[in-house]
């Protein structure tokens, strides 16, 4: 399950936690959620980022089929 944890401290910081996802798809996410932010007039500028593991791996698309 893909989960976003978004914190902001005191001074104002914005921290985002990306957990289940794969590849580069956090990062996508990420711009997704800026974008949404600033059409409300918050502006948010990236400092650092931090890669988990999961950032690595490829993402793989998993085929269902019936027989």
């Amino acid at each position: 399950m893909k989960k976003v944890e978004v914190k902001v401290d005191k001074s104002g910081k914005v921290h985002f936690d990306f957990d289940g996802f794969q590849g580069d798809e956090c990062f996508l996410e990420r711009e997704k959620i800026l974008e949404l932010l600033s059409k409300y007039g918050v502006q948010v500028r990236v400092e650092e980022e931090h890669k988990k593991s999961e950032a690595y791996e490829e993402v793989s698309e998993e085929v269902k089929t019936s027989w």
